[in-house]
């Protein structure tokens, strides 16, 4: 079984090779519609084997031999930024090791002007990828950095868009999973939900979705 690595977060530069995101990107939004009408299906791990044998299968033959492999992993890696479905299939699969969740119910901030002003004193975080293992953090000079365990980094722009929300955008990274999820420009919403003893609650929104990712973020 594949792993799933939720969006929050972060995103990413592409591997380049002859198929062109566009048509990564079809491929992906074909596969997508084509899991919406597997909902009677119960078995979450038939579906999936379904999914990955018929439509995908259907997307390889329209690529040379030589480029199927990696034509097969970008897809799988944009449909975990383009499909809600597959990323809600993917998280029933394998559960978040950090209770991370999905839901289409926007939360509510309860975050205060104090919790705010501390989080915005903040450089230094840290959140748990599916598998567990932890992400480091660094927010400075406008940008949003991930360092990822193996010593890759991603790297993105940070602006703030309202009193408890920043937009970040993609700018590059050299992590695999990463590089594969998304292109540079692509746009992420947060929005911070509310400070623990331990971390802030935070929501990730792949822009114009609707649909909330809440995550942990460490400090």
């Amino acid at each position: 079984m594949k792993k799933l690595f939720l969006l929050f977060l972060t995103c990413f530069t592409t591997v380049l090779f002859s198929q062109t995101v566009e048509e990564v990107d079809a491929a992906s939004y074909k596969i997508c519609n084509y899991l919406g009408t597997l909902d009677y299906i119960e078995n979450d791990e038939i579906k999936m084997d379904i999914l990955f044998r018929d439509p995908m299968d259907d997307a390889l033959n329209a690529v040379p031999e030589a480029d199927a492999e990696e034509f097969q992993k970008r897809i799988y890696y944009r449909l975990q930024r383009n499909c809600v479905d597959f990323q809600e299939l993917l998280q029933r699969l394998e559960p978040h090791k950090d209770d991370a969740r999905i839901t289409s119910v926007k939360p509510i901030s309860t975050i205060s002007k104090k919790e705010l002003k501390n989080f915005k004193k903040t450089e230094d975080f840290s959140y748990l990828e599916a598998d567990g293992k932890r992400t480091k953090v660094k927010i400075s000079d406008g940008f949003w950095q991930d360092y990822f365990e193996d010593n890759t980094y991603s790297k993105l722009t940070f602006s703030w868009i309202d009193e408890n929300k920043f937009k970040l955008i993609f700018i590059e990274s050299n992590n695999e999973t990463r590089a594969n999820l998304s292109i540079p420009g692509d746009a992420y919403l947060y929005e911070i939900i509310e400070k623990t003893k331990e971390y802030y609650v935070v929501s990730a929104e792949v822009e114009g979705q609707k649909v909330y990712q809440i995550f942990k973020l460490y400090y």
